[in-house]
């Protein structure tokens, strides 16, 4: 979906990235190879990748220069942050980045799901690496197997389509070299 009022920004972001630090504060960084039309940014942040606001703006340099541009969340939510790019054109209109994820909680594993709550149609889920045959289940309050999908390999993103009522669920991943449980959420 892209909202009315945003156009499209063909080959002005080049990168878009967030990634924790040590000091358990994130790092944002945003790659340009133009800015002809860009008058600034808006990092927004969310605590379930559904619901964003404005995180901090920064001005654009409006030239046909490429730039780099870095700035860090001092306070990022607990146990996931979820953050996306809002460039905006001298005319007004808008578009967002890809939505990135920095997770908190420490899983060895370090998978991620999200949007997490959700409406219960679509997950992604993070991996840190591809694998080979694993098994996504979806376990109900009850302990009642609601969904499964088998992988032969996977990439480092899935999309799910559960589609599941209200409440909440674990989500099981099991494979050759993997085994995790996720709580999500659906409102």
């Amino acid at each position: 979906l892209v909202p009315k009022n945003a156009a499209l920004l063909p080959n002005q972001l080049t990168a878009f990235d967030a990634k924790k630090q040590s000091d358990n504060s994130v790092n944002i960084t945003w790659k340009t190879d133009t800015e002809e039309e860009l008058s600034h940014f808006i990092i927004e942040k969310s605590i379930n990748g559904i619901n964003f606001e404005p995180l901090q703006q920064v001005a654009a340099f409006g030239d046909n220069n490429a730039h780099f541009y870095t700035q860090k969340d001092v306070n990022p939510s607990q146990p996931a942050t979820y953050y996306r790019l809002k460039l905006y054109k001298k005319e007004g209109s808008f578009t967002h980045s890809a939505i990135k994820v920095v997770n908190f909680e420490q899983n060895a594993t370090n998978i991620t799901v999200y949007p997490n709550p959700n409406e219960g149609k679509n997950f992604t889920i993070s991996l840190p690496q591809s694998l080979q045959n694993v098994t996504l289940a979806i376990y109900d309050a009850t302990g009642r197997k609601v969904w499964t999908q088998t992988f032969s390999e996977t990439a480092t993103l899935m999309q799910i389509q559960p589609n599941l009522s209200a409440g909440i669920y674990a989500l099981q991943i099991q494979g050759d070299d993997i085994q995790e449980s996720l709580k999500i959420i659906v409102k």
